[in-house]
């Protein structure tokens, strides 16, 4: 695996970037001077990697002709505008987002700021931005939308991989979400907008992009796609965590339990991309800060490679959706759309200075959680996780039908059902107990 800056040799803090002034629509909305100022507010907290959005809906804006009974007649540009006869023109790229990107990489590399660029930005805070083409059509299935769509992904890297500031590429944000669609065809996709990224820039490591959830099949398929995983967690969303108050042990240890079990199911380098609190809908600010010191302590002692809050800035002041509708999406930010620092922000101020002193600690094993592929992972593993914590212990995950792991002591939690372990591994169990654990 080619973890690139993830290689365990520092703990990266950052956030995920929208500009202040105009949010996803900010590449439309080009203001040069306050992106800079944005980036060099954060560069004086003590930020040095960002996770940023070319927004798919403005990168590749596409309108699908027609003629007589709905006969296709090519792509063009938004407007009615003939594609430019130029190499990114031809893959529908629009010249002037993508020039305008490249500006933004060199502001990021003049003030010593990484990027991690998620690239088909599709889906995002609730709501899709999907060129005008492909509006309503399947958008991992459909061959057409699929074209498209590594014609894009080739060229966005082609012609940003000579930009020093970018640190990792990754499919998109959140692409299981782009279409429902089965395993299989969910791996396909992925499989071809890596391969995609990969023919243009081999160098720099591929990120899942998306929460990369505690099963047994979607893990491993990952890991065949992208060489380091990702946690995406908020406390809400999470059955086992909303029963608590943000600020309670379930939660400070969700987006930790999550990454490990990336790292561990997946044999590679894993990291929280996405965490916050829901802001006032949820939470007070003081709350908000608290929850992220300890979040921040745990993904440090446990091998977590990075930490980003979502997100830069509060969106209270944009009035188009879902920020005009969705209450939760508005004040998720570090900065206030007055440009003032809430708690949170010196939080992770001061934790930047102390992880850019401090390398990652070896994470402690004590015990290893055989998953059965039947179970209910997550909630097996969780509890399991935080259990061990409470007896004074850390775990590892590895699901039951592989190679069995040294350990002193092995847990099996919840087993149901008839196919629980193959014989082989279930002698090779018992051959470890027999030696002592």
């Amino acid at each position: 695996m080619n973890t690139g800056i993830f290689d365990g040799s520092r703990f990266w803090v950052g956030c995920n970037y929208w500009a202040l002034h105009a949010g996803p629509r900010m590449w439309r909305e080009w203001e040069p001077e306050i992106v800079e100022d944005d980036l060099r507010r954060l560069e004086q907290k003590g930020f040095r990697l960002l996770r940023v959005f070319p927004n798919w809906r403005d990168f590749q804006p596409l309108e699908a002709m027609a003629e007589c009974h709905h006969r296709p007649a090519g792509m063009r540009f938004s407007g009615e505008r003939g594609l430019p006869d130029t190499g990114p023109g031809r893959t529908g790229v629009d010249p002037v987002m993508l020039e305008r990107f490249r500006q933004f990489a060199r502001l990021a590399e003049k003030l010593g700021i990484r990027l991690i660029v998620s690239l088909l930005t599709g889906w995002m805070s609730g709501r899709m931005f999907v060129p005008p083409a492909f509006e309503r059509r399947d958008l991992m299935t459909d061959s057409e939308v699929v074209h498209w769509e590594v014609r894009f992904v080739r060229t966005m890297v082609r012609e940003l991989r000579d930009e020093p500031a970018i640190a990792a590429w990754e499919p998109g944000n959140e692409c299981d979400c782009l279409q429902e669609v089965t395993l299989p065809e969910q791996w396909r996709w992925f499989d071809a907008i890596s391969n995609a990224i990969r023919r243009e820039d081999s160098a720099r490591p591929i990120l899942s992009g998306s929460n990369t959830r505690c099963d047994g099949t979607r893990i491993f398929d990952m890991t065949e796609c992208a060489d380091v995983l990702c946690a995406h967690s908020y406390a809400a969303f999470s059955k086992h965590c909303r029963v608590d108050p943000v600020n309670t042990m379930r939660n400070a240890f969700q987006a930790v339990f999550m990454t490990r079990c990336c790292a561990d199911l997946g044999k590679t380098a894993a990291l929280i991309e996405e965490i916050g609190s829901f802001g006032p809908t949820q939470n007070g600010e003081t709350e908000s800060a608290r929850f992220l010191e300890n979040s921040l302590w745990n993904a440090w002692s446990h091998d977590c490679r990075a930490l980003l809050w979502w997100c830069a800035f509060d969106q209270t002041e944009l009035d188009y959706p879902p920020y005009d509708e969705c209450s939760m999406e508005r004040e998720l930010g570090l900065f206030r759309a007055d440009g003032s620092a809430k708690p949170a922000l010196d939080v992770l101020e001061r934790f930047s200075g102390f992880a850019a002193a401090h390398p990652l600690p070896p994470p402690r094993r004590d015990a290893v959680v055989l998953l059965t592929r039947d179970q209910d992972c997550w909630s097996a593993g969780f509890l399991s996780f935080l259990l061990a914590k409470r007896a004074g212990f850390d775990v590892a995950f590895q699901f039951a039908d592989e190679p069995l792991r040294p350990a002193p002591l092995y847990l099996m939690p919840s087993v149901g059902g008839f196919r629980i372990l193959p014989r082989g591994r279930y002698r090779e169990l018992l051959a470890a107990v027999e030696r002592g654990a």
